[in-house]
């Protein structure tokens, strides 16, 4: 009776997406766990503190990461940069 009376708050929200990159092992039984490759899980929280998580499918996977590509090798080539100038600053003094 009481968690007929309780309202549910609908404001499900994206909480949290991964993706990880996981090595295969030949050893494995799992013909996909024998080869390399990125996972990934998706989590969603609403305001009552609930949350449920879903496996990414493989190739959204490959997909988020073609998107995300050109943005990682930028920002690695300016970090990269910066580590260089910040390196040639410490010399000179």
């Amino acid at each position: 009776m009481e968690n007929e009376n309780k309202t549910h708050k609908a404001g499900w929200r994206l909480n949290k997406i991964e993706i990880k990159f996981e090595n295969g092992y030949s050893f494995r039984d799992k013909e996909e766990e024998k080869h390399d490759r990125y996972t990934g899980t998706i989590e969603f929280a609403n305001e009552d503190g609930e949350s449920f998580n879903l496996k990414i499918p493989k190739d959204m996977t490959t997909r988020y990461m073609d998107l995300m590509r050109e943005d990682i090798i930028k920002t690695a080539e300016t970090l990269g940069a910066k580590i260089a100038e910040s390196i040639r600053l410490v010399d000179e003094n």
